[in-house]
């Protein structure tokens, strides 16, 4: 699911009301803090009115939790706020703290508008009737999406009023009354701001240079430019420099500059579009862009110097062409000279921002996007000579730093000054067995090797990804290779070297793994895909099936000519793996230009037009089931097109049903044997599904897919089924599943559920806030998941999204490199233990814990975890409990919390 960074729009429909009465407050006030507890009324609260918002009546009234409170009562309206506003002729403090409770669900927006109309903000999630406190700095609201501001960040001086509104009107939400109460506001708290984290990639870092940067595994030294240069290849590999002492206090650049020495080892027309080269970004990740500095290479092979997200305002050169193997000098300068660009000390391109990052971060990230969604593309350049500067150096200083023989020096304003002259040093990472995972038959004598190679003498540990220690030893004398006595005990084994991580190993036979229906995986890419190393780790990781764009913009690029070659690739590659492909016809790309209006864009977002041209659209899906239709069942004719993204300018459940209709004549006439896998909606969207089943999509589809994603709530929470929808009704993960299949039944039709997609990230690095989750909890939720998809009565497949880590970052099973993540383990194990099982129903285990039989034969598979708490369970004779990751618990009272265990017994 792609949810696009929209809500914050929303503040933009009251700047113009704002704007009078922040006029008027600037008259005869001084920039203080607004303190509002209503003992005497709505104290200079008003509504967001008529034109641009809803009628609202304020009271106060008594609530539970709240002696006096503001009420705010409304009903909201397609495309108007709802919401309170107070004018204010600027702000002190740090920051703001607003104690608020709504009637239904729903998604709120706390705001401060500048005078000149540039809005900030942080967008709430709330439950009904339930009192929450949000606490926020006011360096952390971000800028609105289509907002303009001179310098990209709030300045509380010039903060004209403040706003509390309810952003219903800007999302698929059923527009009844309702009310808002707020108890306490304040704009102007005090708030100690944490400490700057430093960055985390998704691959395994090495240990800090004297300096503070550290590099990835998978980086290496090239010669350079002078002496040694750090080489970034592969997606995800990143190096990271320190630009400050964490001692240093708040700081904002105002200006700066950026130089290096680089060297490409790929033409340049063949990087992925947005390509990063240097990158200061703070976590989440999709606030950060917003507040961060990026140089990238784009797709129109121009080098290209954003700040704070604003495509509006770029600095970047001309279509260029770097030449293989040659060194190039890139800067890139900002202040009072606006922004500025430089290849080889001349300057390429000017932007107008005169100031800096809105929000820096600790590190600068060479040699790729910060952004860990973005990590699929690699530079494959090597990098040196780096040197980042506080101050705007001018044009001469930049040339003649380029043409000088020597390497930069250190100055009065340097921040971070690195020759990569072999520091920062990658990680060691051992390697040994087969592939993938270094895998080892049970009982074979383990043999590692380290590059780089690890300390002599190096403290080698493996542990279970439980963290229990099963093995020690230590390297050679060189640190290059480590032998470590045999383990019989299958799964994953987390290798550490001194008590840093240094890979996995996978004990595992070679014999062919029980067929798990439910494990499939999604992707939304068609890159990684062409190499059949992917398939191969595919069939490992227990992937039966994979569904994946046939984008019709690549199949057929002019009308009537169609280019087959990479789908041929691929479709080889999953035949011979064994991998079952779903292809999707729409997704990431839109129809070919011939074709149709292609995407509508503004600013960050963009939106695909669905097929209009009927017949085209037949000629095209007949083609490609007729070429394919010997090795591939299972067709979807577009992705999520219940969202203004998939399918612009609204989603029409009318309009969808009839593209249904067409592809599945023109599939079925091609391939009688063929199946269509209907709606595949973002969420548990049930008034859309509901409209499209009115309009007669059960006739013609095989199977219903749906994306019920419930980020960041455990699959055990009772919330809106719909995670877009706040007023959707209310249930657990497996109870929204059984709404949805309950719906098919009741308009007579006997499809299966899929759910083509789910997921839950690792990180923050979605564009939605707040959906990630620690690791562990990460693979505790996929299990569960799983568990409650099986046990629903409603699920034949489950395909997670997604798998390969350089597509969609901390979602995926995989890392860019490979490397497991602990949700693949998770999602191995569930597979080994329910492969050829049945839902037999709930256990019965008391209050407090949740239980699920399945039965295989004459064995009997319990999955039982705690909602909250922790629960001790008393283990029958001839019972094995496992935990998540698949390995036996100790005998005796089993304590159980909110990870999933599995008792095996007959």
């Amino acid at each position: 699911m792609h949810i696009p960074i929209r809500l914050a729009r929303s503040v933009r429909w009251v700047t113009a009301g704002a704007a009078l009465l922040a006029a008027l407050a600037a008259l005869s006030q001084k920039p203080g803090p607004l303190r509002s507890t209503y003992d005497q009324g709505a104290e200079g609260w008003v509504a967001v009115g008529p034109p641009t918002g809803v009628p609202a009546r304020l009271s106060i009234e008594a609530v539970d939790g709240a002696e006096k409170a503001l009420a705010i009562v409304y009903t909201p309206e397609p495309r108007k706020f709802a919401g309170i506003m107070h004018p204010v002729s600027g702000l002190v403090g740090q920051g703001l703290r607003v104690r608020l409770r709504t009637s239904v669900p729903g998604t709120y927006i706390i705001g401060c508008i500048e005078r000149d109309g540039s809005s900030y903000h942080v967008v709430i999630q709330m439950m009904a009737n339930e009192w929450k406190t949000v606490e926020t700095a006011f360096a952390d609201l971000q800028l609105s999406d289509d907002g303009k501001d001179e310098n990209g960040r709030l300045d509380i001086e010039q903060v004209g009023a403040v706003v509390i509104a309810d952003a219903a009107g800007f999302l698929p939400t059923t527009h009844t009354e309702r009310t808002l109460w707020i108890d306490e506001a304040e704009f102007g708290i005090d708030i100690r701001q944490a400490a700057l984290e430093p960055y985390r990639p998704l691959l395994l870092q090495g240990p800090p240079s004297p300096s503070g940067a550290t590099a990835t595994a998978g980086m290496s030294y090239v010669p350079g430019r002078f002496g040694r240069a750090i080489l970034a290849d592969a997606p995800g590999e990143v190096a990271s420099v320190r630009l400050r002492d964490e001692a240093a206090g708040p700081w904002r650049w105002e200006q700066g500059t950026i130089e290096f020495r680089i060297r490409p080892t790929r033409a340049m027309s063949v990087l992925p579009d947005f390509t990063g080269l240097a990158t200061m970004q703070r976590e989440p990740f999709a606030a950060g862009f917003r507040s961060g500095l990026h140089l990238f290479v784009s797709q129109g092979r121009q080098i290209v110097f954003m700040l704070n997200g604003d495509l509006g305002s770029l600095a970047a050169t001309g279509p260029m062409t770097w030449r293989v193997g040659e060194w190039l000098s890139l800067a890139a300068t900002w202040g009072p000279a606006g922004m500025r660009l430089y290849v080889d000390g001349e300057r390429r391109g000017s932007g107008p921002v005169r100031s800096g990052p809105a929000s820096p971060a600790r590190d600068l990230v060479i040699g790729g996007q910060a952004w860990t969604m973005m990590a699929r593309g690699a530079p494959a350049c090597a990098f040196d000579d780096l040197r980042v500067s506080s101050r705007q150096h001018t044009d001469d200083e930049i040339k003649a730093a380029a043409r000088s023989n020597s390497p930069m020096e250190r100055g009065a304003d340097t921040l971070a000054l690195e020759p990569f002259d072999g520091l920062p040093a990658p990680p060691p990472v051992a390697s040994g067995g087969r592939a993938p995972w270094n895998t080892f038959a049970p009982g074979a004598p383990i043999k590692l090797a380290f590059v780089p190679p690890a300390e002599s003498g190096a403290l080698v540990t493996v542990r279970r990804p439980g963290g229990a220690v099963v093995r020690k030893g230590r390297a050679d004398r060189r640190g290059e290779s480590a032998a470590l006595p045999a383990i019989r005990q299958t799964g994953f084994y987390a290798i550490e070297a001194d008590g840093r991580p240094a890979g996995w190993i996978r004990v595992a036979s070679s014999r062919a793994r029980p067929r798990f229906p439910l494990s499939g995986a999604s992707a939304c890419f068609a890159d990684a895909q062409e190499s059949e190393e992917y398939f191969r780790m595919a069939r490992a990781a227990g992937v039966t099936m994979l569904r994946m764009p046939f984008e019709w913009f690549e199949i057929e690029p002019s009308e009537g000519r169609f280019v087959w070659d990479k789908y041929d690739r691929i479709v080889q590659h999953a035949v011979r793996n064994r991998v079952e492909l779903i292809p999707t016809f729409i997704w990431e790309k839109p129809q070919p230009s011939w074709a149709g209006p292609g995407e509508a864009k503004s600013g960050l977002n963009s939106e695909r037009h669905p097929p209009t041209d009927m017949a085209r659209w037949r000629r095209f899906v007949s083609a490609v089931v007729a070429r394919y239709r010997d090795r591939i069942r299972w067709w979807i004719p577009a992705n999520e097109p219940n969202m203004a993204r998939y399918w612009h300018p609204k989603p029409d459940a009318v309009a969808y049903t009839a593209l249904l209709r067409e592809t599945y004549g023109a599939v079925r006439a091609v391939d009688p044997e063929a199946r269509i896998l209907g709606l595949s909606l973002a969420g548990i969207n049930l008034r859309f599904m509901e409209e499209c089943f009115k309009a007669g999509a059960l006739r013609y589809c095989d199977a219903v897919g749906i994306h019920p994603y419930i980020c960041p709530r455990d699959p055990d929470e009772r919330g809106p089924v719909d995670v877009l929808d706040p007023t959707s009704a209310t249930g657990t993960f497996r109870e929204g599943l059984r709404m949805a299949g309950a719906m098919i039944r009741r308009y007579g039709g006997k499809q299966r559920l899929w759910l083509d997609e789910a997921g839950q990230p690792y990180r923050d690095d979605f564009v939605s806030p707040s959906w990630g989750a620690p690791e562990p909890k990460a693979a505790a939720v996929l299990a569960k998941e799983m568990v409650e998809a099986m046990s629903s009565g409603f699920v034949d497949r489950v395909l997670w999204f997604t798998f390969f880590g350089g597509e969609y970052g901390s979602f995926a099973l995989v890392r860019p490199d490979g490397s497991p993540t602990l949700p693949l383990v998770a999602y191995l194990t569930v597979g080994d233990m329910l492969a050829g099982a049945t839902s037999s129903g709930d256990g019965k285990r008391g209050p407090g814990i949740e239980s699920r039989l399945f039965r295989r034969g004459s064995s009997v598979i319990e999955v039982v975890w705690a909602p909250s708490g922790t629960r001790t369970l008393e283990l029958a004779p001839r019972r094995t409990a496992y935990d998540v990751y698949g390995f036996p618990l100790a005998r005796g009272p089993v304590h159980v919390g909110s990870t999933p265990i599995y008792i095996v017994g007959r």
